[in-house]
């Protein structure tokens, strides 16, 4: 008589026991995303700092920083900018590439 495999969990422990290690490990990992929301946050509020000329040199818009920021507590807002930037980014790309196109025709 063959018995299949346990499933593991992220540990490599199987399912059925998990043990303590693993809501430790939890723990952990959400501490470190914690940390790394404040760190984030503490950035993109330096980055408030500057003045709207600043922020065009680099490629971020006053309002992209400002959306940021309404992250909640736990969110890193450093991502949401990144994210905001890249997706205007696109945006204009593509509003260029189909303005080209249609001058073609």
């Amino acid at each position: 008589m063959t018995h299949a495999p346990a499933e593991a969990n992220r540990l490599g422990r199987p399912a059925s026991s998990p043990g303590l290690l693993l809501p430790l490990w939890q723990t952990f990992e959400f501490a470190g995303r914690l940390l790394e929301a404040r760190r984030g946050r503490r950035e993109v509020l330096r980055l408030a700092r500057n003045n709207d000329a600043l922020l065009a040199d680099i490629g971020i818009a006053r309002s992209d920083v400002e959306l940021a920021l309404k992250q909640p507590w736990h969110a890193d807002p450093s991502r949401a900018l990144a994210m905001g930037v890249n997706c205007r980014k696109a945006a204009s790309r593509w509003a260029r590439e189909r303005q080209g196109s249609s001058d073609k025709v």
